[in-house]
């Protein structure tokens, strides 16, 4: 009997948990709905900043000709000092998504080789706060993730001083960039590094290249240089928030599919000890048949 008792409180126990890891794996999968919704209007947004660098662009070259302006080119030149953010969780319960992110970090540092003392980074998100840190290396700022799709409004605010603080300070960063998890597909996602500053001058050259889809010449108001720092915080802007919801859809869909994968585990092990209790219980009848065969059998004996 003790041994069906305690098979009877091993099923409740994972009964619970089923009941737990359900809960977790619904919440996951509308946070993943929520965030990808956000996913898609911030491509629209960045589509339409992308517009206005790309009229940006196109009117410098009807002033111009055909040559970049030098306040695109002359910035950034020198890839010595980094700057660099990187996106991690609060919350466990999500698999090796943290970790991943470490493996590209650690990939970053050997490929980039920066000199002792030339690289600043910030993290956020707890967990990975911790790996870096038992990693080494030195954190600058770190900061909590939002635990909805409003919050992520004060994280990029935050960000965004962190980073007019570095661009201002002494020392400068040559070179910020940002590692965050990408949403690959509908269950899949891959840490992957963007360059933040300067503006990656491949995808300057194609927009100052890509004709104008207009008979109307792009008409700016303002001085060039100081319009083009107020498209570029736009672009920063939207970067930054697409680098925390990606990374949020990813950790939700990392943690969907750990879920997934814990409740196919749960009912395996919940049909293994369905069956050893049903062993258990015929065992215990049989026994207890037995017990009533020999006793009715020792009474005619002794009769």
């Amino acid at each position: 009997m003790a041994q069906l008792e305690q098979l009877r409180s091993s099923i409740h126990m994972l009964q619970d948990l089923q009941g737990v890891v359900r809960t977790m794996k619904a919440m996951a999968r509308v946070a993943v709905r929520r965030y990808e919704t956000v996913r898609e209007s911030l491509q629209g947004y960045g589509a339409n900043v992308e517009l206005a660098l790309h009229a940006f662009l196109q009117d410098r070259r009807f002033q111009a000709g055909a040559e970049l302006p030098p306040f695109l080119t002359a910035v950034g030149t020198d890839p010595g000092r980094l700057g660099v953010v990187l996106f991690g969780s609060d919350q466990g319960l999500c698999g090796s998504f943290n970790e991943t992110v470490m493996a590209r970090h650690r990939q970053l540092l050997r490929e980039l080789a920066p000199e002792p003392g030339a690289i600043r980074q910030a993290a956020v998100g707890r967990r990975l706060v911790a790996l870096l840190e038992a990693d080494g290396e030195e954190v600058e700022r770190s900061f909590n993730l939002p635990h909805a799709v409003e919050g992520t409004t004060r994280l990029i605010q935050d960000l965004l001083h962190l980073i007019e603080a570095w661009r201002l300070g002494a020392d400068p960063p040559d070179r910020l960039l940002l590692i965050h998890h990408q949403v690959m597909g509908t269950a899949r996602s891959e840490p992957v590094v963007m360059q933040l500053l300067p503006l990656e001058t491949t995808w300057l050259r194609q927009l100052w290249e890509r004709p104008w889809q207009s008979r109307a010449r792009p008409l700016l108001v303002g001085e060039p240089a100081e319009l083009f720092r107020s498209i570029v915080r736009e672009i920063i802007t939207v970067s930054l928030h697409r680098a925390a919801i990606e990374s949020l859809a990813s950790e939700n869909a990392a943690r969907l599919a750990a879920m997934h994968g814990a409740e196919g585990n749960l009912e395996e092990r919940l049909g293994e000890l369905n069956h050893a209790y049903r062993r258990e219980r015929q065992n215990a009848i049989t026994s207890e048949l037995l017990e009533v065969v020999a006793g009715f059998e020792a009474l005619e004996q002794g009769g």
